[in-house]
C-alpha cells in the first residue's frame, strides 16, 4: 500500500512540473476583440488600439503578490515603447476604487482597464497572472507567457 501511495505522488508531481514547465505558448492564433472601461474614465477597444500598432496586454489583480513586484519592469516597458506600442494593463474582476489606490500606491504610469466580470479574461484563457500577451497590428497574438522583458523581444519595430 505505502509503494502505491508513493508511486501516485510521484506521477501526480511529474504531471505538475511537466504542466507547469510549458507556460509560454508559440501557439498564436487571432486576439479576441473586446472592449472595457478604463480606470478613472473612458473606455478602450482592441481592434481600435491595433490601427496601426501593436498591443502589449498585461492581464493582473492587486491581490497578486507577483503581479505587483512587476510594476516597475512594466512602467519601464510602458515608458520605453508608449509611442509605438499600445501596453495596457487589464485589471481582473477589481473595482475601479481599489485599481485607484493601487495606482497612487504603486506609481503606475501605463493605462489600467477593468475586466470587472471576468469575460475577457476568460476570452484570453488566463490561467495565471500575471499573463502577458502581445497582439500585432494584424490582430494575431505573437507571445503568450508570463515575462514583460520577453514580449518586448516579440515586438516588431
Amino acid at each position: 500500500m505505502r509503494i502505491k501511495t508513493i508511486f501516485s505522488i510521484i506521477i501526480v508531481m511529474t504531471l505538475m512540473i511537466s504542466a507547469c514547465s510549458n507556460v509560454e505558448s508559440q501557439g498564436f492564433g487571432k486576439a479576441p476583440n473586446f472592449t472595457l472601461s478604463k480606470s478613472g474614465g473612458g473606455e478602450i477597444t482592441l481592434s481600435e488600439e491595433l490601427k496601426g500598432r501593436q498591443a502589449v496586454l498585461v492581464f493582473f489583480a492587486t491581490w497578486c503578490p507577483s503581479c505587483v513586484t512587476k510594476v516597475p519592469a512594466i512602467n519601464e516597458f510602458y515608458e520605453r515603447y508608449r509611442d509605438k506600442v499600445s501596453v495596457m494593463g487589464v485589471n481582473i474582476q477589481e473595482s475601479d476604487s481599489r485599481i485607484q489606490s493601487f495606482i497612487n500606491k504603486k506609481g503606475v504610469k501605463y493605462p489600467i482597464f477593468l475586466d470587472s466580470e471576468g469575460k475577457v479574461a476568460g476570452l484570453y484563457g488566463i490561467r495565471g497572472i500575471p499573463a502577458v500577451f502581445v497582439v500585432n497590428s494584424g490582430g494575431e497574438i505573437v507571445y503568450q507567457g508570463h515575462s514583460i522583458e520577453e514580449a518586448g523581444n516579440k515586438l516588431s519595430l
